[in-house]
């Protein structure tokens, strides 16, 4: 498998059961990023933390500003701190733990639950020894008043007004609604919050003048939720967090708390010894608010991001070895003054300032960890291949100069039609004359029998025609055309040179060279190291190579034709079947893997059409019941509509789906023969009174990537009514096993501990019912215009559906009656009324996942869920430019005239095929003109109108334009048969376009009232061969062109060596390309190690960036590497962080023990930014959590995981 971009540690999230989950972040924070960032969330270090100023020995306890001055409590003693980091202490105080600290301007108050203190400039340190003042936890100052509470009472009191002494013994209140004690106060919002042990009043200053108590508690405003402790509450985000009674950490809303801690931090908190002694304080950096939960008797602290919503853990060391943990951050408080984040220490007097400068803390190691999700494959064993990290690199502390060996090896990239890579313009710094071109590229062109395989690169107009240059390479499977083109012209755009050459091994990786020099009508050819001898040169010019400002450079796939992207029709009729007095319904979106056709009768019957017309092989329903019948003994009650028949993974399977007994809905799996009958490979069933097969339902397609380890997905009739459902069956792989047929879903899964009792091949129910109204009156494909949709892959693992609605799915749902969809007569069609694309993101769907927790260790037989909400994706279906081309604009219009008028649309079921070795597909839609021909053409012929969509991750681009052409004509392709007339229209039903190799195909089934008779004849099939398909996929990587100022001499050994080592891999040619010839070449495209695959448009050369169209795939695999030689900064005496390394370790036991194995890779010495961090070959386990670990002080900033695995047995 290609290495895929993985989930990795983004919070702290340790779950009850560490097998669920023991991801944690520690010292690290996630950053969600732009979409059009190189990674969705960046996970960067915490930063570190330098002295600031010295406050005594410490432990500082609190921090306040007054009068523009930091002032800290630390140790026995208050200290004032200046802007320059100077420190002056004040007066020795008796506290005795963390300090709650207000002040009204002139007077700093501070109270740790057993005495009370202030401090002003005139009158210095002095104890509050006033008899009506009393121990207090929590001081603040609001509107003139010092407001206290009475330590473990209900009580409030306060200082007076505009000052803060003497205190009156009058001026007290009590929490009064509940009868817990008073634990803290908080100022907010003009508005007392008293918080109590397990409830929460909110009072206000109603400005009652004494004697009278000024406050008053605000009726309505009462919060059901006290604190964990005094301190257990902070100030951010303009709203108060607080560690609540309950142990949930919330913020307030209003009046209402939020929960914003997570089962996992609650589980931790909870089993410490207490949490009353919990602190809380926030600071703000880079746009993250963070508010800590210290719990020192845990000791451990936790940090909410406000901007993420996400937690992680803080944790210091004392030292530099990994027992000086002290098992929570040193920060005991935090505060911005001066313009910086300052932290007080909990080991000492320190006051520090948070740095991103350096990663150690007052000088202490700083270790960073993350703890990875589970790595898992639905209960299969995972053999991880490759581990591969992408960090800042190049972070090393300096050292002394000294070199290591690099392996090399470049990431190859798929395009394919309409993809391409366009440079808007002359690249930055090319010349407007070439008077040398040097090129070299890495392609990869297998004729696979499918898709042509062709590279088109230049800043020519056209192939034929210039200014400008063109560099062609195909791999013509006719093997009779060249194979390399190089044309050049000037600016007149008079040709210069054509040449070509013959070349047969594009199979593999190819390094092709080409270096022309028109002034020496010199131009070289260099496939692997050989020459390539011409077939024809024709020099017409000395001139140089025009290289026109405007004109844009291309990369882009080509069939070495020249021709655009798209169809090219030039129908021609097949031929068909003979009439057979019935009619064949419900045609597979996909032919068979050798261009057949398959349908079924209305009995259930099932068939293969050849492209000539002809019946490939015919599975009669009897042959179908009978192989059901051997897997599950007698059966009664068969369904008499009969079979729907699918093919699947690339037309190598058929899945049938059948109905019988007491609403039985089976799914039979057969491999696909050429020319015989297809071959039964396994049966499962379903047991419902729910659901059943009937006139077309039991349409099949596959989940996500669809592969034979992908549960099929089945699109069903809900019983009673016609509602339709989604459902759910195993794989093609394990139905084929034969593992259900004894025991059923017991034999599938005899680990699962499910008790109910299963019949032979019998399987749990498992349905998904549409959003909405959307599935009620849902049409199945018995007729042209019936949907069920389809299914593809999202491009993320998922699967999305798909369902298109033509304008006259509108215009009938838009008619009251009982057929009518309620969803798309009331919401969607008044939204599109010309036609809308429906997508239902499904995300990932995995049969083992539903399984193990749905059916595990109980008695269920049966599952129901909901579909997600649907979403218009017309915007997502584009042509080339990127306008949006549904609704399609040619429904209801006359395809022969283009004139508006009848009633022809596009069929909703569309041909589905999937470009071999990339991960796109073509989606192809029919237009038949039936109302046209009935119009237009008096019912002698009709006409069809073609458009093939390349479908990736969830976009679609139009193959150029709709393409239309005669689809056959009734006296010369149906001799014998009634013609319609003028009157009536062609019964052509369930017609379908395929694509073959690059042969568009169109299919259909008749349908009339006799064979032989008007409309239609009944019973037959037929194919038009309606044309071609201009489309090409290349596979290339680090593609270098450059305009040197001298000739590059090809035939010179060493000149070839710049691209290609004497082994035949890849040489190393620098981030920017200029390895080579010294400078950055005007376009070197190559993935940059670490990144994702699109990087490839970026350009790492000097001439700017490459605008993508369409998508690029990775390669299904790689060009050949080699090694070069990297100065690094290293020596004996290299101090710490010099070589910084990153430690990998794991564990297959849920994160209680760690492997032995430690594995660490290097981040990159000072400068090397290009490092790449990978583990290679590590092993199989049925689940692994993965560990990585930094201590050396640099940054640690992580920014993509990818792991390349692979599934092995259960």
């Amino acid at each position: 498998m290609a290495v895929q971009a993985i989930p990795f540690a983004v919070q702290s999230y340790r779950a009850r059961s560490v097998a669920l989950d023991a991801q944690r972040c520690v010292n690290f924070y996630a950053e969600s990023e732009p979409k059009d960032a190189k990674s969705p969330v960046g996970v960067w270090g915490c930063p570190g933390m330098v002295p600031f100023a010295q406050c005594g020995a410490g432990p500082v306890q609190g921090m306040c500003m007054m009068g523009g001055v930091l002032y800290v409590v630390s140790g026995q003693a208050l200290y004032r701190v200046d802007a320059d980091g100077s420190s002056v202490e004040l007066g020795a105080t008796w506290v005795t733990g963390p300090v709650s600290m207000d002040t009204n301007g002139t007077e700093l108050v501070w109270v740790d639950g057993e005495s009370g203190w202030h401090y002003s400039v005139a009158g210095g340190v002095q104890r509050i020894t006033d008899e009506n003042f009393y121990p207090a936890d929590n001081v603040v100052y609001f509107d003139t008043y010092f407001v206290f509470n009475r330590s473990g009472t209900q009580q409030f009191f306060l200082s007076p007004e505009g000052g803060l002494l003497p205190f009156d013994g009058t001026q007290f209140a009590s929490k009064e609604a509940t009868a817990d004690p008073l634990l803290a106060v908080v100022n907010t919002h003009e508005q007392l919050l008293l918080f109590g042990a397990s409830r929460t009043e909110v009072w206000y200053d109603a400005g009652n003048a004494p004697p009278a108590f000024p406050f008053q508690r605000f009726d309505g405003a009462f919060i059901q939720r006290g604190i964990a402790g005094p301190h257990a509450h902070c100030l951010e985000d303009n709203t108060t967090f607080f560690l609540g009674d309950d142990g949930m950490f919330y913020r307030l809303s209003g009046f209402q708390p939020q929960r914003v801690s997570t089962h996992a931090t609650e589980g931790a908190w909870q089993a410490y010894p207490t949490m009353r002694d919990a602190r809380c304080f926030s600071y703000t950096l880079e746009g993250h608010k963070f508010v800590n939960l210290l719990f020192p008797s845990a000791p451990a602290s936790w940090v909410f991001d406000v901007a993420t919503g996400l937690w992680h853990e803080r944790e210091s060391w004392a030292g530099a070895s990994a027992d000086s943990s002290i098992g929570r951050w040193r920060g005991n408080a935090a505060i911005m003054a001066y313009g910086r984040v300052l932290v007080g220490d909990c080991l000492g007097g320190t006051v520090g300032q948070v740095s991103f400068q350096v990663y150690t803390e007052l000088g202490a190691t700083m270790r960073g960890m993350i703890v990875s999700p589970p790595i898992h494959d639905t209960r299969r064993r995972v053999f991880m291949q490759r581990f591969e990290l992408d960090v800042e690199t190049g972070v090393g502390l300096p050292g002394a100069a000294t070199t290591r060996s690099v392996a090399y090896a470049p990431m190859g990239v798929v395009l394919s039609s309409p993809a391409r890579l366009a440079h808007a313009g002359a690249p930055s710094g090319s010349p407007a004359s070439i008077a040398n071109l040097l090129a070299s590229m890495w392609v990869c062109l297998p004729d696979d029998g499918g898709v042509p395989g062709g590279l088109l690169v230049g800043n020519a107009p056209t192939l034929d025609g210039g200014p400008g240059f063109a560099v062609l390479l195909a791999d013509d499977p006719a093997g009779g055309g060249a194979q390399v083109v190089i044309r050049a012209w000037d600016a007149g755009g008079n040709p210069i040179v054509a040449a070509s050459y013959g070349y047969a091994g594009w199979s593999g990786w190819v390094n092709v060279q080409v270096s022309l020099s028109p002034a020496l009508q010199q131009v070289q050819v260099y496939a692997n190291d050989v020459a390539l001898v011409p077939a024809g040169v024709t020099w017409s010019s000395a001139l140089p190579v025009a290289n026109p400002g405007a004109q844009s450079w291309i990369v882009a796939p080509s069939d070495g034709t020249g021709n655009p992207p798209g169809v090219l029709a030039d129908p021609a009729f097949g031929g068909h079947t003979a009439g057979e007095g019935t009619h064949w319904v419900n045609t597979s979106p996909m032919p068979d893997q050798f261009g057949n056709m398959i349908s079924r009768d209305p009995v259930g019957n099932v068939n293969a059409v050849s492209q000539a017309g002809a019946i490939a092989w015919s599975l009669p329903y009897a042959t179908i019941q009978a192989d059901v019948v051997s897997q599950i003994g007698a059966v009664t009650n068969w369904f008499s509509s009969g079979a729907t028949p699918s093919v699947l993974m690339q037309g190598q399977y058929l899945a049938i789906a059948t109905g019988f007994g007491s609403w039985y809905v089976g799914l039979s799996v057969y491999r696909l023969n050429d020319g015989a009958a297809p071959a039964f490979l396994g049966f499962v069933r379903y047991w419902t009174s729910a659901l059943g097969v009937d006139d077309g339902d039991g349409r099949c397609f596959l989940a996500g990537a669809q592969t034979i380890d992908d549960p099929i997905l089945m699109v069903q009739d809900g019983w009673p009514g016609t509602v339709k459902n989604v459902c759910v069956f195993p794989s093609i792989s394990q139905i084929v096993s034969g593992a259900a047929r004894t025991g059923g879903l017991g034999g599938l899964y005899p680990s699962l501990g499910n008790t109910a009792t299963w019949a032979a091949c019998q399987v749990p129910q498992i349905n998904y019912a549409y959003p909405a109204a959307l599935g009620t009156n849902l049409l199945t494909q018995w007729a042209y215009n019936g949907n069920v949709g389809f299914f593809l892959p999202d491009g993320e693992g998922g699967t999305n559906h798909y369902l298109y609605f033509s304008r006259g799915d509108m215009a009938a749902n838009a008619v009251a009656g009982g057929n009518a969809n309620s969803e798309i007569a009331n919401v969607i069609g008044p939204a599109c009324p010309d036609g809308a694309m429906v997508r239902i993101a499904m995300g990932a769907v995995s049969y083992d996942a539903l399984i193990e927790a749905n059916f595990a260790k109980n008695g269920a037989t049966s599952f129901t869920a909901t579909l997600p909400m649907y979403s218009i994706d017309n915007a997502n279906w584009v042509n080339g430019a990127g306008a949006a081309q549904i609704p399609f604009s040619d429904e209801y219009a006359y395809i022969t005239t283009g004139q508006p008028g009848g009633t022809d649309v596009y069929g909703g079921q569309p041909g589905l095929m999937p470009i071999p070795g990339t991960s796109h597909w073509l989606v192809t839609f029919l237009k038949v003109g039936r109302s046209d021909s009935q119009a237009n053409l008096s019912g002698a012929s009709v006409w069809d109108t073609v458009r093939t969509f390349v479908y990736a991750g969830g976009k679609a681009v139009q193959l150029g334009g709709a393409v239309s052409g005669e689809a056959y004509a009734g006296a010369a392709d149906w001799s014998g048969y009634t013609l319609p007339g003028s009157t009536g229209v062609w019964g052509d039903w369930n017609a379908v376009a395929y694509v073959r190799d690059d042969t568009v195909l169109v299919f259909g089934n008749m349908y009339g009232t006799a064979a032989g008779a008007y409309p239609a004849p009944e019973g037959a099939q037929y194919c038009t061969r309606f044309g071609t398909l201009a489309l090409a996929v290349a596979q290339l990587a680090d593609l270098f062109i450059a305009t040197p100022p001298a000739p590059v001499d090809l035939s010179v050994v060493a000149n070839r060596r710049l691209f290609r080592s004497a082994a035949g891999g890849a040489r190393y040619p620098g981030a920017d390309g200029s390895v080579p010839l010294g400078v950055a070449p005007p376009v070197f495209l190559t993935v940059a190690p670490g990144t994702q695959v699109d990087t490839f448009a970026n350009n790492g050369g000097s001439g700017g960036p490459f605008a993508l169209s369409g998508t690029l795939d990775a390669a299904e695999s790689n060009p050949p590497g080699s090694t070069y030689q990297e100065v690094m900064d290293q020596a004996a005496n290299t101090p710490v962080g010099a070589d910084p390394q990153i430690m990998l370790d794991w564990s297959d036991d849920g994160a209680r023990t760690w492997s032995a194995l430690r594995l660490c890779r290097s981040m990159g010495r000072q400068g090397e930014y290009l490092t790449r961090l990978r583990w290679m070959k590590l092993g199989q386990a049925r689940q692994r959590v993965l560990r990585l670990q930094v201590t050396d002080p640099v940054r640690r900033n992580l920014i993509g995981f990818y792991l390349d695995i692979e599934a092995g047995m259960d």
